[in-house]
């Protein structure tokens, strides 16, 4: 099954905060949980528990889904809100502490591509290996090309297709 969760953004779902700028995350989180579970998305044969996924993604609603989205697997998030903070988690970090990285392709500072290049280019070949899955909303196939060659490993789309991320991740996830 597939579950399209582009709507958030513009869709009034959810009670506001007082600011008005995005839904509360007590009501994303509930408003995830019905369209996602009620839906009967099969996360169990998901388990990512214990996987560590680095979200480079600017727009604070997405990280938040995709925070919601991937709790249900048991993999633990930290995020980037560029890739330019992505690739200095990278570094900062030992070999092997992030499983994975998605990477929103249009950032502010650096965008994705260019954080995948430069990952790539990274002394430590264990850092420069780790497994890039490119997430935009741009889907042409010169996008998807463009992504490879800056050395992603696979291309989802946004809005996300949880059926089709999931795979993806658990297709490149280093096998335990």
């Amino acid at each position: 099954m597939i579950t399209q969760l582009d709507h958030l953004q513009n869709e009034k779902c959810c009670s506001e905060q007082d600011d008005g700028d995005r839904p509360a995350p007590a009501d994303l989180e509930k408003y995830l949980q019905e369209r996602i579970v009620s839906e009967q998305l099969s996360v169990k044969e998901f388990h990512f528990t214990g996987r560590k996924i680095l979200v480079a993604e600017d727009m604070a609603i997405n990280r938040e889904i995709a925070e919601e989205i991937l709790k249900q697997t048991g993999a633990f998030t930290e995020f980037a809100e560029d890739g330019e903070i992505c690739l200095k988690k990278i570094e900062a970090k030992p070999a092997g502490y992030y499983d994975l990285i998605l990477m929103d392709i249009m950032m502010p500072n650096m965008d994705g591509m260019e954080a995948a290049r430069r990952i790539r280019m990274l002394p430590d070949r264990a850092k420069a290996g780790i497994p890039i899955i490119a997430m935009t909303s741009n889907v042409s196939e010169k996008e998807r090309n463009a992504a490879l060659d800056a050395g992603m490993n696979a291309f989802t789309e946004k809005p996300i297709f949880v059926d089709r991320l999931f795979e993806t991740i658990k297709e490149y996830l280093p096998k335990e």
